[in-house]
């Protein structure tokens, strides 16, 4: 009957160590995912940005076609003279 008790406690002694062990381990590698999440994160939003951008300067053509937009060769501007601005 000692033996048998003995036995189990060395056995529940045996394993609380590993599953101690085991749950340190698990909380380092909890530590390092949680960092490589966290720049995963950072560099998902930089891309996206990224994304967005170079997005919208592919879009324009198309957008301007749907507005009716067309080139110009040159621009001239009107050039109002002082003397016909009408005064009060």
């Amino acid at each position: 009957m000692l033996f048998l008790g003995g036995a189990s406690l060395f056995f529940l002694f045996g394993f609380y160590v590993f599953q101690i062990n085991h749950l340190t381990m698990l909380a380092y590698n909890t530590k390092s995912e949680e960092a490589k999440l966290t720049t995963l994160a950072d560099e998902s939003s930089s891309l996206e940005t990224l994304h967005q951008e170079n997005y919208a300067f592919q879009k324009f053509p198309t957008l301007a076609q749907t507005l009716n937009f067309v080139k110009t060769g040159t621009v001239s501007y009107v050039q109002v003279l002082e003397g016909t601005v009408a005064k009060q």
